[in-house]
């Protein structure tokens, strides 16, 4: 059972390209213009190690990976995997296809080895027109690499979660949550092997939104002043019941 476990979440790290940290930042004003910012860095390394372990687990053998089955996890299963990930598209191949009404601020790609990620920043002139946001790069096939931009690399929507339904007299946040799999339970960080779970601590999930409005309720990790944060890693993710996974992000404010 242990073994499936550790198969499984073997495949969660390749699913979410290794060690994940993303931040994502929305700064509002009163007319609902306002600027938003995406920091996304993936880090697949850690990932070799564990895999070679459990490969030799496989396959019946003893003790740690050696260096060069390290090496060969990391050239023949993670490096092919790498190059049909969605990189970080060009600050001229992101601002031709800006729809109206947003600014590209800043843009920077990190692609270095089996580490990639990237930063961007945009304004806005309505909180809408981050739904019509779109970042993508396709190389190849379509059909191919829209299936790998859609699973894995920077995402093709940045703020496609995050929307805002004006309810009258307040406004309601909602951000996508996120469907456990079924029957399906993760290792506790003390439990995970040793190269899984340094993989693991460095999981992490930072949404940010300010905004000049009363906060009328909200579920956020925390609040600092006019800002709600909802901060993720693995250990509180693996704390959260399947319904909170589902409910994703929510907060109301007072107009």
């Amino acid at each position: 059972m242990r073994r499936m476990v550790l198969v499984w979440m073997a495949c969660l790290l390749l699913a979410t390209t290794g060690c994940v940290e993303v931040e994502e930042v929305v700064t509002l004003d009163r007319n609902l213009s306002g600027t938003a910012s995406l920091s996304f860095s993936a880090d697949m390394e850690p990932a070799a190690a564990f895999m070679a372990q459990l490969m030799r687990e496989m396959q019946g053998k003893e003790g740690k990976p050696t260096q060069e089955e390290i090496d060969m996890v990391r050239q023949e299963v993670l490096a092919p995997q790498k190059d049909s990930i969605n990189k970080m598209p060009t600050k001229e191949e992101i601002e031709k296809d800006l729809p109206p009404g947003v600014k590209l601020l800043e843009s920077k790609g990190l692609d270095e080895g089996l580490k990639f990620g990237g930063d961007l920043k945009v304004a806005f002139d309505h909180f809408d027109k981050l739904q019509q946001l779109e970042v993508k790069k396709k190389t190849g096939d379509a059909d191919e690499a829209e299936s790998a931009s859609a699973k894995l690399g920077f995402p093709e929507k940045p703020f496609g979660g995050l929307h805002l339904k004006d309810e009258g007299a307040t406004l309601l946040l909602t951000g996508q949550g996120f469907e456990p799999p079924a029957n399906t339970s993760a290792p506790s960080l003390d439990e995970a092997a040793p190269e899984m779970a340094a993989a693991l601590k460095k999981i992490k999930l930072v949404i940010k939104i300010t905004a000049p409005f009363e906060v009328v309720e909200h579920n956020a990790t925390r609040k600092e002043d006019k800002t709600l944060i909802w901060e993720y890693d693995y250990k509180t993710l693996m704390n959260r019941t399947p319904e909170q996974m589902r409910e994703g992000i929510q907060a109301r404010f007072k107009k």
